[in-house]
């Protein structure tokens, strides 16, 4: 038998169309997105209204931008250099408060001592301004578990839903055991 091109075309065409009418279709912004961090070490779900941001990501290092508005969530795991939270913490204020560090760095809040699945963790508040003097408002987890430094943040250019956004994540957080 010999296949006619137009038959070819048409096959295709209902076959794409079948697809797409029994692909489960799921409305924007509906439920939330199970997704793991760098290096295995925990899961968490992602807001619905998300996005990963491959370009900014790296091994260590995974952005994701809001959908509906400028904020930035940063996952960020590295090895720990560190005996516990408060010197990790200790270190990265003074990292961002030296000349080198960010441009007009100051301390919203007093760090919070707070649970991360069982470890302990430090919440920093601060706020900085971009190269384009625009302000910027941060909230900073950070924990040690199994040799890395976890930090996790939101950054936008108003204060105002910074901790609802990280009390999101951090409320689906699970440190995945190690084998």
């Amino acid at each position: 038998m010999r296949w006619c091109p137009t038959f070819l075309r048409t096959t295709t065409v209902l076959a794409g169309i079948l697809v797409l009418v029994l692909l489960p279709i799921r409305p924007a912004g509906a439920g939330v997105q199970p997704t793991s961090g760098p290096f295995g070490l925990f899961s968490f779900h992602l807001p619905s209204g998300w996005i990963l941001q491959v370009a900014r990501s790296e091994a260590n290092l995974q952005v994701y931008h809001a959908t509906d508005s400028a904020a930035a969530l940063y996952i960020e795991v590295v090895e720990a250099q560190y005996k516990d939270v408060q010197e990790a913490a200790d270190r990265i204020v003074a990292i961002y408060d030296s000349p080198w560090g960010l441009a007009n760095f100051a301390i919203r809040e007093q760090p919070l001592e707070l649970d991360v699945g069982g470890f302990a963790g430090l919440m920093l508040s601060y706020s900085y301004q971009t190269a384009a003097s625009q302000p910027v408002f941060e909230t900073r987890v950070i924990t040690l578990y199994r040799d890395h430094l976890v930090s996790v943040s939101v950054a936008s250019e108003t204060a105002e839903h910074l901790g609802p956004m990280l009390e999101d994540v951090l409320a689906t957080w699970r440190w995945i055991p190690n084998d």
